[in-house]
């Protein structure tokens, strides 16, 4: 396992240009070398070795033989030239091991103005060695990516395929020869929506898991990244699109029976939705159930929270209602305190008051789902709605609900 893990390390994806750098440094240090004494007597045997290689095979070139040309050449150049090198390789290490690793680094570099010529060869040779070894391990963790996309694709390939032959064999029946005679058209209806719902679901199970794979942003190093992608490749490629699958089944189930209450799906009774938005709703919500992972969990924790409270006797206490804004005064200790007078503003062509809008305007731009509270969440007065998290002031001002 070992030796087939340095293989797949060192094996060579190098470019033609690469070949003509390493060519030309091996050039330039035999160039320098008449009018200069290396530091490490090793340098010319390892030249010599390096154009033989690419001479002679060179396939069997790889990053850490372009790494081990440039320290030789280093090691022959001036104070001046290491100067204008280690400026050049600076910017290179910033592009490539990004900004974080580079601020890292730059805490411990040398001011290249006034250090010594040991000082910037060994400043140089680390910024090399960067460089190159994310250019190498770099490979390794694009492959395990691709690997892992492929077998996230696969599944939820595999998934998909079997509702819709679910789906079929329920359809069959005004086909002319029916699979399934005991399916009344309302049963269908449901099993197709559930369907559709859970298929939605899997595309964003399938979506949420490449959007983290492909995050630009994850400063990880390359070789753990492999590590990781690999170890947890069973969780990631075939459980994501499972319990997508699942959580949109549930995401379905809960809106239909009403636990789980948004006023983006109206059934009007029924166990379908309504219109055709409503219908476009629901696919949307079930592809959220896959994508944002932990709602269909929390939905049920709540669930599971208040069924217990339920059946233990524990009342269920109700968040106080809010105060409602109006005309006139109140008397304080024998005098006139006169109140806020809240103007009206009318939306969807009825007049509300500004305090009641404001509400409003912060569940169109939130996900208006209402979760059952917990008794804990109830008796500290939280909201039930994911998508009214915002409290009203009685000068109408928005505050967030933590404060």
């Amino acid at each position: 396992m070992a030796n087939k893990f340095v293989r797949w390390f060192n094996r060579s994806q190098l470019p033609d240009e690469a070949l003509d750098q390493l060519r030309a440094n091996v050039d330039n240090y035999n160039r320098l070398r008449p009018s200069a004494t290396p530091a490490n007597s090793g340098d010319d045997k390892e030249i010599q070795s390096l154009k033989q290689k690419v001479d002679e095979d060179p396939q069997s070139v790889t990053w850490s033989d372009l790494a081990e040309a440039e320290l030789c050449v280093i090691d022959l150049l001036d104070e001046t030239y290491l100067i204008t090198r280690l400026d050049g390789w600076r910017r290179r290490m910033a592009e490539v091991a990004g900004p974080d690793r580079y601020a890292v680094y730059m805490t411990t570099a040398c001011d290249s103005a006034h250090a010594s010529a040991p000082e910037l060869r060994a400043d140089l040779a680390e910024c090399i060695r960067a460089v190159y070894y994310f250019y190498a391990s770099y490979g390794i963790a694009a492959r395990s990516r691709n690997e892992v996309t492929k077998s996230l694709l696969r599944v939820a390939s595999g998934v998909l395929t079997v509702l819709a032959v679910i789906a079929i064999l329920f359809a069959s029946q005004y086909h002319g020869s029916p699979l399934l005679p005991f399916v009344t058209p309302q049963i269908l209806k449901i099993v197709l929506w559930l369907i559709a719902t859970s298929a939605a679901a899997v595309v964003g199970s399938v979506v949420s898991v490449q959007r983290r794979l492909q995050d630009p942003k994850l400063d990880v190093d390359p070789l753990y990244r492999f590590i990781q992608t690999t170890g947890d490749w069973f969780s990631t490629s075939f459980v994501s699109p499972v319990f997508g699958a699942v959580f949109g089944c549930l995401m379905y189930a809960l809106l239909a029976s009403g636990l789980l209450g948004s006023s983006l799906v109206d059934f009007k009774g029924g166990p379908t939705p309504y219109a055709g938005k409503d219908q476009a709703a629901l696919l949307v919500l079930g592809f959220i159930a896959g994508f944002a992972e932990q709602l269909i969990p929390d939905a049920l924790t709540r669930i599971a929270a208040r069924a217990l409270g339920t059946v233990s006797g524990t009342p269920v206490p109700q968040p106080a209602p809010a105060p409602t804004p109006s005309t006139g005064s109140t008397s304080n200790n024998g005098k006139q305190t006169p109140q806020t007078v809240t103007a009206p503003a009318a939306i969807d062509g009825q007049t509300t008051t500004v305090a009641s809008a404001l509400p409003n305007i912060a569940s169109a731009v939130k996900l208006p789902i209402a979760l059952p509270l917990t008794p804990e969440a109830a008796a500290r007065g939280e909201d039930s709605s994911l998508a009214s998290q915002a409290n009203v002031k009685p000068d109408g001002e928005v505050q967030n609900a933590d404060g």
